[in-house]
């Protein structure tokens, strides 16, 4: 008979001294691998703080390019025989699916007694997978690291009630449990595993204020719960200065929605960076954190002093979530903002001349063909093609998200794939659905050149002139095809066969400049080469 939660916490495995905890951060792809291991320095943060002389954790990183932590056998071993760990937690995001079985089927062939638990995207939203196949698996749904300190607390005790463990999902007696949602009230500065090895990141909120984009896994909460939360600017700060103190200059923010509603702590540690000095950083705002159209005087005088002193205090770039510039298509999405609105929150940006992207949702399943030439018209008479991130991106429709609904509705959808949380579909209008095939598949071939040379962009805020070149003819491209496929779309062979031999000509100019200029040799530009050199091999 499988063994489900008050079995195997006993006091015989347990023991009475220190406990052994395991934190097991899983990679693969869409990370990268430069990628923090955020969630689980967090956790060990909060370990280290809660149990200073009864907890001994360590993070350690699977399926992650160059670790030298081994593979899964390897590291199961190393935790049951050798360590004895007692706990071990697994951080397991979109794209790790196969991974964390594998894991969990490794650690059952060796017959781990300990606690095992799961958090992060995919345990949160699809427990039943895991609990169904691992019955004694426990869930941390949402963020995860007090609940998980609660858990750990218990194990220490000998306590076999879980019932007051908020976030928790667990079978018991063949019933899955699921307790209540709650946020942390406290926060801790994470414990960063190697500031050198990865891109530093950082949060200073949780949550979305705005809360109805309906492309959006939205984090789990009550009713009665915010849907946004500040973490306290004094704790952002500290997790800043450390940075400074280890010699780190370059950072990006986590939050989906830095501003939020508190323009003053926003300010805060704004004016707390400028004070250390020396930073260059990146972060994500909502047009309407730019420039709402809801403020009051002063409160449109609080945000233009912002976004200035944000400047002032080294941002270097912004990710402004755009989606699309169709005011059908913005509704669709749940956005808030018209077309209008965003475009005068991007000329803000870009009048104070600080470098910004702009996220963009092409296609999805009920986009027409009038919406696709509104929002290229726009995109290419205001110019602001110039900053598409991604202009071929289509809409991934995540389980739990408003659009899923829309797209059952509409009895679009297809199969589901729970290693990314989505849905495939089919398109409402065959003709986009046409354009879609044309593009799409045009992304995927140039994508992994395109997003290496896009990430140099993003995180080194000082690239030379042909990577910026390279970027800007790679958008126009895009945009060049999407013009043409509204035209003609009975041109597309010869279409796409003029866009792939553009493209390739201007590869092998990239991979000529950044051998002149000794590019080729730096670290940050590895991958970025190796792609590239690979790429024309293979397509010589």
């Amino acid at each position: 008979m499988s063994k489900e939660l008050p079995s195997f916490l006993n006091e015989e495995f347990i023991g009475s001294g220190n406990l052994n905890v395991a934190i097991v951060c899983l990679y693969g792809f869409p990370q990268k691998h430069d990628s923090e291991p955020f969630a689980g320095q967090t956790l060990k943060a909060l370990l280290d703080k809660r149990f200073p002389g009864s907890v001994t954790s360590q993070i350690y990183l699977l399926g992650r390019d160059g670790s030298d932590q081994g593979d899964v056998d390897a590291l199961a071993h190393k935790l049951v025989k050798v360590d004895d760990t007692q706990v071990i937690g697994i951080s397991v995001p979109q794209g790790t699916y196969q991974l964390a079985n594998e894991f969990l089927s490794t650690l059952d062939k060796l017959e781990y007694k300990g606690l095992k638990i799961l958090g992060h995207a995919l345990p949160t939203y699809l427990p039943e997978n895991f609990i169904n196949s691992y019955p004694d698996t426990l869930i941390i749904r949402g963020w995860a690291e007090e609940s998980f300190c609660n858990i750990v607390e218990k194990a220490l005790n000998h306590s076999k009630d879980f019932s007051d463990v908020p976030n928790f999902t667990y079978r018991q007696n063949g019933e899955i449990i699921n307790n209540k949602i709650q946020w942390p009230d406290a926060f801790t500065p994470p414990i960063r595993y190697d500031v050198q090895k990865f891109f530093p990141r950082i949060e200073a909120s949780r949550g979305c204020h705005h809360d109805k984009c309906t492309f959006c896994t939205r984090p789990l909460r009550e009713k009665s719960q915010t849907p946004w939360v500040r973490i306290p600017p004094e704790i952002v700060i500290k997790g800043i200065k450390d940075f400074h103190e280890q010699g780190v200059n370059t950072f990006t923010f986590t939050d989906e929605d830095f501003i939020g509603n508190d323009l003053q702590g926003a300010l805060q540690i704004a004016e707390g960076i400028k004070q250390i000095g020396g930073f260059s950083f990146a972060l994500d705002l909502r047009a309407d954190s730019i420039l709402n159209p809801s403020d009051s005087p002063a409160q449109a005088n609080d945000r233009d002093l912002l976004i200035k002193k944000l400047k002032d205090a080294g941002l270097s770039l912004v990710y402004v979530g755009a989606e699309t510039f169709s005011d059908t298509q913005l509704k669709r999405y749940g956005k808030g903002v018209t077309p209008q609105d965003e475009i005068a929150s991007i000329n803000k940006i870009i009048s104070l001349g600080i470098p910004m992207e702009l996220g963009l949702i092409t296609f999805d399943p009920i986009l027409s063909i009038q919406e696709l030439a509104e929002n290229v018209k726009m995109l290419n008479d205001t110019g602001l093609w110039l900053y598409s991130g991604q202009l071929f991106n289509e809409l991934h429709v995540f389980e739990g998200n408003p659009y899923c609904n829309i797209l059952k509705k509409a009895k679009l959808d297809k199969s589901f794939d729970p290693d990314y949380m989505t849905y495939s579909y089919i398109y409402k209008y065959p003709e986009i659905e046409h354009i879609r095939n044309i593009c799409v598949p045009f992304k995927k071939e140039f994508d992994i050149i395109y997003t290496s040379a896009r990430n140099v962009f993003r995180t080194s805020f000082n690239v030379p002139c042909l990577l910026g070149e390279y970027l800007t003819s790679y958008r126009k491209n895009e945009l060049i095809m999407l013009k043409k496929l509204l035209r003609n779309p009975s041109h597309d062979k010869k279409i796409l066969r003029d866009a792939r031999r553009n493209e390739y000509l201007r590869i092998q100019d990239l991979r000529k400049g950044l051998k002149i200029n000794f590019l080729d040799r730096k670290p940050e530009y590895g991958e970025l080469v190796n792609n590239i050199n690979a790429y024309i091999d293979t397509n010589k």
